[in-house]
């Protein structure tokens, strides 16, 4: 199963298509940074949701930053 997906292009191209992986790749979008204006253009997903992922991304960083600081001090 692919996942991570870091290349802009590659990421552009998955998100145009439907598939069971884009789920994945739109949080992959997310954390590259791509706008979620861009993300809905490709998508038409509803930018309600398209929120909730950069929420789970946000989140995500801030559970990493004090797992790290737990764990290194």
């Amino acid at each position: 199963m692919e996942k991570d997906h870091t290349d802009y292009d590659t990421v552009i191209e998955k998100l145009t298509n439907a598939s069971w992986d884009r789920v994945f790749v739109i949080y992959d979008a997310v954390a590259m940074g791509i706008p979620l204006s861009r993300i809905h253009e490709i998508t038409k997903i509803d930018m309600w949701f398209l929120r909730q992922y950069e929420e789970l991304f946000q989140l995500q960083k801030e559970i990493s930053k004090l797992y790290n600081s737990y764990y290194t001090s």
